[in-house]
């Protein structure tokens, strides 16, 4: 309950779809020409559903950049400077979107 309560105005933008694809591929090795069209289709249905998610919990009157570090930082539950595996799908579950830890 103190993590949701600690980040729950957290709020972020992402400048465009490229710049997320490139996060996303960047941080977790994942490449859309590395997956089977079925597997691609599936992590476009998330991708989707995190950005709106994400969305909706940004706050339009701060700075991208205060955004993208806000953002972080619900991800980043234990403060380390990165996120592993736990923290994103808590965080994920935090957005209203449960995933088991072996499809994050």
């Amino acid at each position: 309950q103190d993590f949701a309560n600690y980040y729950q105005d957290v709020g972020c933008g992402v400048p465009s779809d490229d710049y997320f694809c490139e996060l996303i591929s960047a941080t977790w090795g994942v490449n859309e020409g590395d997956m089977d069209p079925k597997q691609a289709e599936k992590l476009s249905r998330y991708v989707e559903l995190i950005k709106e998610k994400v969305r909706q919990k940004a706050q339009a009157t701060d700075a991208p950049s205060k955004q993208l570090r806000s953002t972080f930082k619900f991800f980043d539950a234990d403060d380390t400077g990165s996120v592993d595996v736990d923290e994103m799908t808590a965080a994920l579950a935090q957005l209203g979107l449960p995933l088991h830890r072996k499809d994050v």
